[in-house]
């Protein structure tokens, strides 16, 4: 048979977690030899709170014990994507956890940099909600993005479920045209040639 225990003190064990408190699911008759899937649904739990959980298997031999886990019971922000992409700047958006968040934490990485990269701490969204203005970007390279809700405003306390990982590549890296002034040629009493040399368009794909 086989159960979960689960409660919001980290006991270390999941031996200690099972002889000193915390809520029990009901033990299910596991049968057969070969590994198998074991999920118990709970309900009942506190909004942004911190849980630790093992599972407990036994039978007439002994009884074996899980490492301990654990979860915020927020969940993941969704429709994670970006607006207002510049060479440098863009907004980070995103839909709001169904169990709502009171504050956000932005994730980042460079995925030029650093292929397959995992998204790395980056900022407390100091405005609570979206979109999170992302700036000092580098142009024409690929970022990953991921948002997580938080317990308490500014981004702090419990930090539930991340995002799945949103990717967005910065504009391309354009200048601006340059151009220098040589002297007037054919200079008579009325007319002259007016010069100057100038770059093409620093690799914009707009021309005017």
């Amino acid at each position: 048979r086989a159960y979960f225990k689960y409660g919001t003190t980290n006991t270390g064990e999941c031996s200690t977690l099972h002889n000193t408190g915390g809520a029990s699911t009901a033990a299910a008759l596991i049968t057969g030899t070969t590994s198998q899937p074991f999920s118990v649904g709970i309900t009942g739990l506190s909004f942004g709170n911190l849980y630790y959980w093992c599972s407990i298997v036994f039978n007439n031999v002994g009884t074996t014990y899980s490492t301990i886990g654990s979860f915020v019971t927020i969940s993941a922000p969704t429709a994670v994507s970006s607006a207002n992409v510049t060479q440098t700047t863009l907004d980070v958006t995103w839909t709001a956890p169904t169990t709502g968040a009171n504050g956000y934490r932005i994730y980042r990485c460079n995925r030029t940099s650093v292929p397959g990269c995992t998204p790395s701490f980056l900022a407390s969204d100091p405005n609570n909600a979206s979109p999170y203005s992302d700036t000092g970007l580098t142009c024409n390279t690929q970022y990953a993005y991921q948002v997580a809700g938080t317990q308490t405003a500014g981004g702090t306390g419990n930090e539930g479920a991340l995002s799945s990982v949103y990717t967005v590549t910065t504009s391309s890296c354009a200048s601006a045209p340059s151009v220098t002034t040589s002297s007037a040629t054919s200079v008579t009493g009325t007319t002259a040639t007016l010069n100057g040399t100038f770059t093409m368009n620093g690799g914009s794909s707009n021309q005017y």
